[in-house]
């Protein structure tokens, strides 16, 4: 399987490598020409400009490997004095100065912890319940 990187109107430079759906495999033309058949438009890129349609999809991959956030930014920037992360934790409450989100309070591992942000930050959620903590801020 040859993998070419796809970089027509994104970029092809950057950290995060996406390539162009290559493996052959002849259902992949069955798919596109029942798509046709059913009146979907048949795109050549479905994070384009049009993006509704049939397609091969792209996919995050350097070389035969996925290629995914955390490989292509977040482990790369893991030795950095201004960065911490921590799993598992749960936030409790959004410090709020202003109109500006200055800290949070959250639980991790029993302890109850503070975190202030001097600059920026980011708070993040996984799959299960990733908006609760916003909404319950009224973010």
């Amino acid at each position: 399987m040859r993998i070419r990187f796809y970089h027509r109107r994104r970029g092809g430079n950057g950290p995060l490598k996406v390539a162009r759906g290559a493996y052959p495999n002849p259902l992949y033309d069955a798919f596109l020409q029942a798509g046709a058949q059913a009146g979907q438009v048949v795109s050549d890129d479905l994070n384009g400009r049009k993006c509704d349609g049939v397609a091969r999809l792209d996919a995050t991959k350097s070389t035969s490997r996925r290629c995914s956030a955390v490989v292509a930014f977040l482990k790369p920037a893991m030795s950095r004095k201004n960065l911490v992360l921590r799993t598992g934790a749960e936030a409790r409450r959004m410090l709020i100065e202003g109109s500006r989100a200055a800290g949070i309070v959250y639980v991790h591992k029993g302890v109850s912890r503070t975190s202030r942000a001097t600059g920026e930050g980011i708070l993040t959620g996984g799959i299960s319940q990733s908006a609760v903590p916003f909404w319950s801020f009224g973010v």
